[in-house]
């Protein structure tokens, strides 16, 4: 079976467009992680480790963001 070409300008060059994140975002998420594995341990290990797990994708998506996120709709 043939593949079909795409039309010139039809469609994004790439399959994701990734969002630029905030600052304050990558600082909540550093600053939750650092929470949660340090105070919240002492209180219950499961909530530890289930916010501990949200905080470290908070992290990992702020820095894919500034990776390769495109700063001009931010600025607008």
């Amino acid at each position: 079976m043939a593949k079909r070409k795409r039309a010139v300008g039809s469609g994004h060059p790439h399959p994701f467009q990734y969002a630029t994140l905030s600052n304050s975002f990558l600082v909540a998420g550093l600053l939750g992680f650092l929470v949660s594995t340090i105070y919240l341990p002492k209180i219950d290990v499961s909530w530890a480790f289930a916010l501990g797990t949200v905080f470290l994708m908070m992290v990992v998506a702020s820095i894919i963001s500034m990776i390769k996120g495109i700063p001009e709709p931010q600025l607008k």
